[in-house]
């Protein structure tokens, strides 16, 4: 299915083709266009960005949690990594917040397209980390190659 949309998107003109999820994709897609996977995107530049920095990576669902454990250290990076879904009725961005308080990591990613400005926001506030969102870190890539 994903294939025929790439070739409906190409055929209505679009000019690039960015996938809406940081989950892993294999690399069986063809394209005439450029295809962009936001998890490629930000496991490419988190690591030069972290230096020394200890990482926290925030994932949807308790089971992505291995998984994630398992793709970031492919990165080199041994992180701690939680999950909260950005699309819970829930609140469990606050118990989230909880968590990443116990955690020694200097930098949090919100890794899902789905977590938004706000909780970044407050994940920032209530954790005095720093704090990367996927969506904006892709978009800011996006936006170099639309910028011409």
């Amino acid at each position: 299915m994903l294939q025929k949309c790439i070739e409906r998107l190409e055929n209505e003109g679009a000019d690039i083709i960015l996938f809406i999820c940081t989950g892993t994709f294999p690399d069986i897609f063809k394209s005439t266009k450029p295809l962009l996977y936001p998890q490629k995107i930000i496991h490419s530049v988190m690591p030069p960005l972290l230096g020394n920095s200890k990482l926290a990576v925030v994932v949807p669902h308790k089971e992505q949690i291995n998984q994630s454990i398992k793709k970031w250290k492919e990165t080199g990076i041994n992180a701690d990594v939680f999950s909260g879904s950005p699309y819970s009725k829930a609140d469990e961005i606050s118990e989230v917040i909880t968590e990443l308080n116990k955690s020694y990591a200097d930098v949090v990613i919100l890794d899902c397209i789905g977590y938004t400005r706000e909780m970044k926001k407050r994940v920032s506030e209530g954790t005095d980390k720093s704090v990367i969102l996927a969506r904006t870190l892709v978009s800011r890539v996006l936006g170099e190659l639309l910028d011409s």
